[in-house]
């Protein structure tokens, strides 16, 4: 049975992937993407890497979080350490 599961909604329909050991998902744009990283270690706690990439020269990359997920499903803690955006469409 798979540890991980993936599922994206695009013009074409909907996709799903399952991954065992670890899953890396990648959404992006013209302007960058945002990627994340599950995976487990040896205890079996599930660690994210969720982070802000470089897309075919645009975009930069960055860090977002870095961290466990706990049995909730959310990230046991969460800190912005810096401001994205003026945008009001940007929910940081």
């Amino acid at each position: 049975m798979a540890e991980f599961y993936g599922s994206c909604q695009g013009e074409r329909g909907e996709a799903h992937r399952l991954g065992h050991w670890g899953m890396r998902v990648v959404a992006a744009s013209w302007h960058g993407g945002i990627a994340i990283n599950l995976s487990k270690d040896a205890n079996d706690n599930v660690h994210a890497v969720v982070e802000m990439i470089n897309w075919h020269g645009n975009g930069r990359n960055r860090v977002l979080y870095r961290g466990p997920i706990d049995a909730d499903g959310l990230p046991a803690s969460v800190r912005v350490t810096e401001k994205i955006s003026d945008d009001p469409r940007i929910i940081e």
